[in-house]
Formats: C-alpha cells, structure tokens, sequence
C-alpha cells in the first residue's frame, strides 16, 4: 500500500486527506441557527452552500457532519480533479470509504465510458449505489467551484435525478453550480445556504474575536467592524490580527472598508510583515505545496523545524487548517495561499523557486504520488524527472483514464524531451492517429525523425534504432489511416519480422468502434478499400496470420462486415464464427461486440429472430460479466432495435429512458449507435418531426467525421419520415443523396434492413428522376433487393403506432372522408354540427401528420386505416 494513498486503488493514488472530514479551527463558532437548518435538511435531495471564499462553508459543514449520527463520504476537490473520469474516481474512492469495495466496482464504469457517454455511465454507476447502500448516508463534495466541465455538471445533474432515498448530497462551492435548481426549487429538493445565512452576526463576532486575538473591542465597535466586513468570516478574523498591531480602534476602523476588494491584500500583507522573519521565510516557501506535512515541508524547506513552525501557525490562527484527526496534512486557506504565492514570486528568483519545486516532486516521487510530483516537476522545468514520472506511471494513468491530464503535461514539454521517453512520444502520437488526425500524426513523426536526425547525443544509440524501429510500424500504421493501402501492404511486407515479434498495431487504431467499417478502421465506409487491402492480404497466407492477430480479431470481423453489406450472408457468418469461436484471436470486448452485433444482423437477415435475441442476450451478459459497460451499453441498444422489431416499443422506449439517450445540442459520433437507436424509438413513437432534426444533427456530425455509412443511414431513415408526412419530395432527395453516396461503394445490405418500407419511394423515384444508366441500375437492383426483405422495424410501430392513437369516433370520421363525403355530409349522417367535423378532422390530419383531405386518405390506406 502506498502512503497517503487510498489503499487498493488501481485508478492511481488519491491522496487520503482529501477524502477525510477537516476539522474545525480551534477558534471556530458555533452557529446553531444554521445547524438547525441543516438538521432539517434531511427531507431534501441536495444541500447546496455556495458563497464567496473565507464565508466558513467548509467549517460549518464539517462540524454538523462531527456531530451527526450518520454515514457520511467527504470529498475535497481540487483544479485537478475537473476531468469526468478523475472526479467520479473520487467521488467513488469518498464512497468507498463508507461503502467498502464501491470504488473497485464502480471504476470499470467510468473507465470504459469516459467523458463522451457521461450521462450512460452514471445510470451503471447509479445502479451499482442502489445496490449497495443499506442506509442512510450524506455525501459531501466541497470545492465544487474547481469543477467547470459540463460532463461533471450533466453527471451529477443525473445523480440528483435518480438518487436514492438512502442518501443525500451536499455541495460547498464558491459559486452557484449549473445544475437543476429552479426545478429542485419548484419541488422543494433543495436547502440553500449563502452569504445572508453564512454572515456573522455581532454577537457571533465577539464570540470569534474572544477565541482570535487578546484585542478587544467593545461592543459599539464590534458592530461597527461586523457592518464594514458585512459578516465575512475571514475579513473579520485578519481585521483582529491588523487591530493587534496598531495604536487604537478608532482610527483602524474609520479607515477600514470592507466593501474595497484591496482591502484584503493589505490585511494580509500585514499579517506577514508582523511575523517573524524564520515564520515569513517558512511561509511563503511551503505556498507552493497545495497540501503539506512535517515531512514535506522539512523537504521543500530544507530545515528540520518545519513542526514547530506549523504549531506556532496554529496557535497564532493564521490560516492553516488540519486535514486529520491527527494533525498530519494540512492546508492553507485557499485565498491567504494566493498571497503568499504572489509574495513568493516577488521576493525569490526563478533559480529559487524551481529548487523548492525540485524538493517537492522528489517527495512526492519517492512515495509514489506521481500527480503531484509531474505538477511540481513541470513547474521546475526539470522535464527529465517529469518524464520519468510520466513512464513509469504510463499503464496506471492509461487504465485510470488520465489520458487528459498527460496529454496536458505532455504539452507542457518540449519535443526534445519528449522523445527521451519512447512510450510517451508514442503515447501522444497514437492519440492523435486514433482521433483520426493522421496527417498531423504524419508530422509530428516527421518532426522527431529530423531531430534524431539533428541531435543524435539527445538519446543512447541503442534507444535510437529501438525508436527507429518503432517510428517504422507507425508510420506503416499511418498509411492504413490515411487509406493508402499499397502503401500500407509495402511497408507491411518490409517490416513483417517486426510485427511478428513485436504484435500488435491496434493502439493505433481505433478500437472504440461500434460498427467498425465506419468509422477510421473501416475507412470511414470505404467498402472498395476494405475489399482491396482483403484481396491483397489474402493472397499472402503469412502476412494475413500477421496482420489479423495484430489487429486482435478486428481485422476478420471487419471482413464479415464487409461480406454482410454486399448481402453475402452465408460466407460473411462463416467467416465472422471463425473470429467469435475459432479461439484464434483473444476475447477482447472491443472485437467482440460488434461481432455479436454483426452476428445478431445476420441471424435476424435469415428470418432467425429469437436466435438473433438471444444472441444479444448472452453478449449482454458476456459484456457486464468482463465488467465493459460501454460495450454493454452498444450490444443493449442492438436489443433495444431488436424490439423495435418485434413490435415492443414501450421496451425500447425504456431502456432509452433507463439508460438516459436523449436529443442534445450535438450528436457525439462516438455515441452513434445509441444515438441512431434513439431516432428509431422516435419514429416508432410517431415523434417525427423530432426524429427529423435529430438525424439532420447526427448527419452533420457523421459527414464532419467522413463516416460514409453513418451519413446513409441517417439519410434513409429522414426519407422514411419525410414519407410518413406525405412530403414526397423531401423524401425523394433524401433517398436520392443515400444512393449517390452508396453506389460507388456497392452498399446493398443498409437499404434491405429498412425493408419494403422504402419500396415505394424507389418506385417513384424510379419513374420520375431522371437518372443516368449506372444510377439507374443500380436503384433498380437496391429496389429489387428491398422488395424481398419485410416490413422495417420502424415502419411497422408508425402503422401501429398512428392506429392506436385515433379514437372510436375519429375512425368514424375517418371512414366518412374516405368515402369522399363533405364535412356536412358527415354531420349529417352522425349528428354532429360541421364545425365539431372540421374539429375531428383537424384532429384527424394532425395524427396521421397531413396536411389535407387528399393526403389523409393516402396515409391512412398505407396504414391500413381504410
């Protein structure tokens, strides 16, 4: 076990005293009307205590915390922890230590979703507390203002939504986070504390200045000072410290104004300059330590009497707090640390301050804490040891999800440092290759090769040819990304002892595929190019067995999919069971789930849909058995269009809400499969016109991101809904941009899946456009081909969907317009005035979605209303 670290933590250490419940300053006021209204907040969701810094929140939290009789998580927050997967490892790790064994449960989650699917994995994290909180507990995350990415936000805010009775949330933050609160107001969920409640009364301060300083101040005076600092905890506590060095009350108070924001670097300066000169020095040389011991200090000071100078800090009152019951860590207040930091750079050199920062890193890489010691090394400018850091902590940060925070620091370095350290150079670069920016991976390659080339002394010679081999399978993984099979296939053959020895080049390829012949694996749906590089691969026995165990099984999975999309089913399920069940490849969720994805399509192709469910059923389970919950999520939104195949709308529509799918702002490509789940409940719901703007949002995203396939399939379901509002035309061009963008590639199987749904746009758009030979042919053959399969997932709910919704009379109306009589007519004939008719009617074409008679009739025979 790590000192200082969470014991067992596999995501990286967290220092322990930022998960332990601070205690309260020895001069600290009780304020029982507050804790009488944080006693009664027991009936709300959230407690949420938000005011400026040096109000007391920490304090007053944390003494009702002391003296309440419940389970409570403490977490204190830093800068650093403003990233999705840091945050939610330490709200899991505060969790864990009232609830033990949460923390190992709950990491996998937030490791396998990330930042792109936060709101999916807060409904695992979610399910995975209901399961194991047994009773009441309070969860406590303070410094909530460091935090400013909106996945964190959305995260909580879907925490606050669904968070079980059992427990109940409090934030302390400076500033009014952006979560729900005028709805948790409407609903009474929510206790609000600010500055009007926090300020100190008169009374309140003669009780703190009697605990502070020897000076006194009468009464009169006391509400002179309360008035001026408007009841500001730490105003009020450096006014005592400023009173004690000055001749008399009166004056100091005529002159001091609370309401200056210069005020307090004056006080504070004159908090120092009346310390000690040993004190001073001691003070501002430990500023730069976010959290300090005895230890520490000693280390960064370079003096052994670092524990007296604390004891005298916390005799004299001068903002340090405890972290711990024993008085090992401590803080200083966050604003008199500013100062003090400010005074630092004024008064020592770079040469200076680089040396205490040295100090610190050491300590902190000797004892494992390698987030602090990279942050005090980079502020050193001492790279080396960063990097050093860095490496020998690159597997924990990468399975930790810290790829953020290191590509920050990386960015803090220079190339010429960088490139000491093989793995982080080829760590960033991979980053760049799997965000599908080859050609700035191409150059950052190119960069380093010319400075090896410059600089030979910057790396031993034997690393040098170590690293040129490396450069050298990089860049043959480069030209597969940047499409250039010949290429690719050249540089294979050249380096097929490399690959054989040194395996795998699938970290630098996209692995995060839901159907992988869309996205960079896949060429963005390029099905000539997956053809090609498969006709030339499969001609050389060896260089095939190479390539495919360097891709871990994605390769022949790959190939599957290609032979489904040109609708050879029989070869591409022969070829897909080799890669689930041949045992050749490892079981590696990122494979398999687009497998059993791919596997359930054909199944479901052949007419075999309790195989194809049950398919699904078992690749579920696989998933959350190896503990994958972003795969689990994809191969659940198979099941979930599976249903809507079946006719189960209200299960589909279930499992959208449970794992918390919705339109947004943007739609993620990286949540595609979900995302286009969504539109299909959309339509089966008849929420057209929603489904409508969310596929224009999803085809943009998809076309930024050169996903060919992707932006076919948005097409073909918005010609599909276009259909359904009787808007021929729209539907038309829709249907027709489809066929433009998939006739070079030789689609076929994306057309059939929608079914005979679409036979009828192709007939007319067959007999009305004008197309050339090829088009033309190809139109023809895609509507032979949809004409076989049956009625879409989506086109059956709509009929079923548009029934259901009419009422008894309507559908006598309905019946009455079909039979082509007049609005009189029917009143006539059912005793009704024609102003209720033209009432039903109206009634009517809004829930077919027309916009006339004429247009009524049409859809209601397609929906077998007449």
């Amino acid at each position: 076990m790590k000192p200082n670290a969470i014991p067992g933590s596999k995501q990286g250490p967290i220092a322990l005293s930022k998960l332990l419940v601070p205690n309260a300053a020895s001069n600290y006021v009780e304020h029982p009307r507050l804790s009488d209204m944080l006693n009664r907040s027991g009936t709300c969701r959230l407690t949420l205590v938000a005011a400026p810094a040096g109000f007391g929140k920490t304090t007053l939290v944390s003494s009702w915390i002391s003296r309440r009789a419940v389970r409570a998580a403490w977490l204190s927050l830093e800068p650093a922890d403003n990233t999705f997967v840091r945050f939610w490892s330490c709200a899991a790790a505060a969790i864990d230590r009232t609830i033990p064994g949460f923390y190992e449960a709950a990491m996998p989650i937030f490791l396998s979703f990330g930042e792109t699917s936060a709101e999916s994995a807060m409904s695992f994290f979610l399910n995975e507390l209901i399961g194991r909180i047994t009773e009441k507990m309070i969860l406590i995350v303070d410094d909530y203002h460091f935090i400013d990415n909106p996945a964190i936000h959305n995260g909580l805010a879907y925490l606050l939504d669904h968070l079980p009775a059992a427990l109940h949330l409090v934030i302390v933050s400076r500033t009014v986070p952006p979560l729900p609160l005028s709805r948790m107001r409407a609903r009474r969920q929510v206790l609000e504390l600010d500055g009007r409640h926090l300020r100190f009364t008169a009374d309140e301060a003669m009780e703190l200045q009697n605990k502070t300083s020897e000076t006194r101040l009468t009464p009169e005076e006391m509400t002179e000072l309360d008035a001026k600092t408007e009841g500001w905890a730490v105003g009020l506590i450096l006014a005592f410290h400023s009173l004690a060095g000055t001749s008399g009350n009166e004056g100091f108070l005529h002159s001091f104004d609370g309401h200056n924001r210069y005020v307090f670097d004056y006080l504070l300066d004159e908090v120092i300059h009346r310390q000690p000169q040993n004190v001073q020095s001691f003070l501002l040389r430990t500023s730069i330590l976010e959290r300090f011991s005895v230890s520490l200090c000693d280390a960064v000071t370079g003096s052994t009497h670092s524990a007296s100078a604390i004891s005298y800090l916390e005799k004299a009152n001068l903002f340090v707090n405890p972290l711990d019951h024993s008085r090992t860590w401590y803080k200083y207040h966050h604003l008199f640390a500013e100062a003090l930091r400010n005074r630092l750079n004024e008064t020592y050199d770079q040469a200076t301050r680089s040396e205490l920062h040295r100090n610190a890193h050491r300590w902190f890489g000797e004892r494992g804490l390698y987030r602090e010691a990279i942050k005090h090394a980079l502020a050193a400018e001492d790279f080396d040891s960063a990097g050093q850091y860095m490496e020998r902590h690159l597997p924990e940060m990468i399975g930790s999800g810290e790829e953020a925070d290191l590509l920050r620091w990386l960015s803090e370095m220079p190339l010429r440092s960088i490139v000491r350290f093989t793995n982080l150079f080829f760590f960033q670069e991979s980053v760049q290759a799997a965000k599908g920016r080859a050609a700035e991976a191409r150059r950052y390659l190119d960069q380093v090769t010319a400075l090896l080339d410059t600089e030979p002394e910057l790396i031993e010679s034997e690393r040098i040819k170590e690293m040129q081999v490396h450069i050298r399978m990089y860049s043959n993984s480069l030209s597969y990304y940047e499409g250039d099979i010949d290429g690719f296939i050249g540089q294979l053959k050249s380096n097929l002892d490399l690959l054989v020895r040194h395996g795998s080049i699938a970290n630098v390829v996209n692995m995060g595929e839901a159907l992988l012949y869309r996205g960079p694996v896949g060429f963005g749906g390029r099905l000539r190019k997956i053809a090609y590089l498969s006709s030339n691969v499969s001609a050389d026995e060896k260089l095939s067995l190479v390539l495919h165990r360097s891709l871990e099984g994605l390769g022949v999975i790959l190939l599957a999919d290609l032979l489904y999309e040109l609708n050879r089913i029989k070869e591409s399920r022969l070829t897909l069971e080799k890669a689930l069940y041949g045992g050749a490849f490892p079981r590696n969720p990122a494979a398999l789930a687009p497998g059993y994805i791919l596997l359930s399509k054909i199944l479901q192709a052949e007419g075999k849909m309790d195989q194809a469910r049950n398919v699904i059923l078992r690749a579920i389970e696989e998933m959350r058995e190896c503990r994958s919950p972003r795969w689990q999520m994809i191969v659940e939104a198979r099941l979930a269009r599976l249903q809507l195949a079946a006719g189960e709308t209200e299960a589909a529509a279930a499992w959208i809400n449970a794992r918390h799918i919705r339109i947004v702002d943007r739609a993620d490509v990286s949540r595609e499969y979900e995302n286009f789940s969504l539109a299909r409940v959309l339509m089966s719901q008849g929420e057209l016109r929603n489904a409508l703007g969310w596929l224009s949002r999803m085809s943009l995203e998809a076309k930024q991101a050169d996903r060919i396939a992707s932006r076919i399939e948005a097409l073909l379901l918005q010609a599909l809904c276009h259909k359904e509002l009787a808007d021929y035309a729209s539907a038309a061009s829709a249907l027709a941009q489809a066929c433009e963008l998939a006739r070079p590639e030789g689609f076929i199987r994306i057309f059939m899946d929608e079914g005979q749904a679409l036979t009828p746009l192709f007939e007319r758009w067959l007999s009305e456009a004008p197309l050339d030979e090829e088009m033309f042919a190809y139109a023809n053959l895609l509507r032979e081909r949809v004409s076989e399969g049956g009625l879409s997932a989506s086109y059956v709910r709509l009929k079923h969907s548009f029934t259901i919704k009419l009422t008894e009379r309507e559908r006598e109306v309905l019946r009455k317009i079909g039979e082509g009589l007049s609005n009189e007519e029917i009143g006539g004939q059912l005793f009704l005035s024609t102003g209720t008719i033209k009432k039903y009617a109206y009634n009517i074409f809004e829930k077919l979605q027309v916009k006339n008679r004429v247009q009524a009739i049409s859809r209601a025979k397609e929906m077998g209303l007449l």
